[in-house]
């Protein structure tokens, strides 16, 4: 068997996006199923968790333009739209088990994280409605909670060039907008938000014989402040009637429902796209878009008021650059949501208060992968490379929390703390860590993990063949350059 370094795929955390036909309507992001990790946030590690809880294990999402057949008074009966037009966007997000409504966990009050069961959801699911990396994100404490902020837990990182602004280390986390990487810029325009952060109305039960949790087999309306846009526009934004000046989160309507067949859970929510959907949504007449977040509301208005805002003077940095190249843009260029660009990360809470330590993170999507460290969609030589390159940088030094040169980091003040580099998630950068990329090592003929005389006696005993069983180098002929592969590489490990 072939043991040369080569690039390989990993099934974990492996997404994709699919438009369901070329004429339009949704698009379908997919995430692997039996993913779901934990992703603690807790200084130590051993904040309580609740034992009944089912981790959030994404699976699918597909957004696209709705047409409700009765949208004064129900917007989750409709069809999707055959092009891209249309008045509503729809966002369906499918969890593997049961995952109930949020509970009060941040700013909410009083604190019940298990209000509505014990398995809520929590995270956020990014917008990037212009594809553009380079407007919207968070300012401030907000952009700790997010995607760019966390998904380095897993051990993933973001395809492209926004892989130079996810946090590799824990000490990247700050709140300062000048200092690199730029968390804060995620080009993120709206956000789907379970945070735990406002109060959650129940609806509609339809019929539930235990009304007070969500359970197997029950469908939900809830109410809440659940379709956002960025909060990095408040300070240069004229908004008023949301939770604060110059928010756009309207008030609206979630719908939960487990299938007991499928043991999925979906979470939908519709919004208005355009003034005539934020009309007929309450069974009147467009209003004039008055930038007024409690009457008729739509993803167009937000987005007038953005460019409209855009050439406010006098605005921080961070605000500055998330919204200033808003505006040359034009609001009808932007409504064909199977075209936004998506990315989320989810998960649950703990039992107990942990401020600021709210969430444990579960699960990414959607176009991240395990071990691309460098974004570039394969997971490779230089990947592992690099797990190797940062434990010969910190092993020993200020970075490394023992303080000793044993070819081993340990993460400081895990799990507050993390490395991108930490694989397995357990708290120390070493050579387990290459080794859960599933490439081998240099020289590694029979794959043991050791660079021994076994693979010695495999160059000797194929010596002048091509038989890939020796070919230390992948270049077809078993030769002195193999030989030296081995040598160079002897007694190293990856365990």
């Amino acid at each position: 068997m072939k043991r040369a370094l080569t690039s390989i795929v990993c099934a974990a955390g492996l997404g994709a996006a699919v438009r369901a036909g070329d004429d339009g309507g949704p698009a379908l992001h997919t995430d692997p199923a039996g993913d779901a990790l934990v992703r603690r946030t807790d200084v130590g590690a051993d904040g309580p968790m609740n034992p009944l809880t089912n981790l959030p294990d994404l699976l699918e999402l597909r957004i696209g333009p709705w047409d409700p057949d009765a949208p004064a008074t129900d917007l989750f009966v409709g069809d999707w739209e055959d092009d891209d037009d249309g008045d509503f966007v729809r966002i369906d997000v499918v969890f593997a088990g049961v995952v109930n409504p949020p509970g009060n966990i941040l700013g909410a009050q009083p604190f019940n994280p298990f209000r509505f069961g014990p398995s809520p959801l929590h995270g956020f699911i990014e917008l990037d409605v212009d594809n553009n990396r380079d407007t919207g994100g968070e300012c401030g404490s907000t952009a700790l909670y997010r995607y760019l902020a966390n998904v380095g837990r897993f051990g993933r990182a973001p395809y492209g060039s926004i892989a130079g602004r996810m946090a590799r280390w824990g000490e990247d986390l700050n709140t300062l907008f000048g200092s690199a990487p730029q968390i804060e810029r995620s080009g993120a325009d709206f956000v789907v938000s379970f945070c735990g952060c406002f109060n959650v109305m129940v609806m509609n039960t339809f019929g539930d014989g235990s009304p007070a949790t969500f359970d197997a087999g029950d469908t939900w309306l809830v109410r809440g402040r659940f379709f956002q846009r960025a909060g990095g526009f408040e300070e240069a934004s004229g908004v008023f009637g949301g939770s604060f000046p110059g928010l756009y989160d309207p008030q609206i309507n979630a719908r939960f429902a487990h299938d007991t067949g499928s043991d999925r859970t979906t979470v939908s929510l519709v919004f208005p796209l355009t003034p005539a959907g934020a009309g007929m949504q309450v069974g009147q007449a467009p209003a004039p878009m008055d930038l007024n977040v409690a009457n008729q509301f739509c993803v167009q208005e937000a987005i007038e008021d953005l460019i409209e805002s855009a050439t406010k003077p006098g605005l921080s940095p961070c605000a500055y650059e998330l919204i200033e190249r808003w505006r040359h843009e034009e609001s009808d260029d932007h409504l064909e949501p199977a075209d936004w660009g998506v990315r989320a990360i989810f998960g649950t809470t703990y039992a107990t208060l942990q401020p600021p330590y709210y969430y444990i993170w579960t699960d990414t999507g959607f176009d991240d992968r395990i071990g691309d460290f460098d974004g570039s969609g394969d997971v490779g030589a230089l990947d592992a490379d690099a797990i190797d390159q940062q434990i010969a940088l910190r092993d020993g030094g200020a970075g490394d929390a023992d303080g000793v040169v044993n070819g081993a980091v340990q993460v400081p003040q895990f799990a507050g703390g993390f490395s991108v580099y930490d694989v397995n998630g357990d708290g120390v950068v070493n050579k387990a860590d290459r080794a859960a990329l599933g490439v081998s090592l240099p020289g590694d003929l029979n794959g043991d993990c050791v660079v021994d005389f076994a693979d010695l006696n495999l160059v000797a005993s194929y010596f002048n063949t091509s038989d890939p069983a020796g070919d230390a180098n992948g270049d077809g002929v078993v030769d002195f350059a193999d030989l030296n592969v081995v040598i160079s590489n002897f007694s190293t490990n990856c365990r």
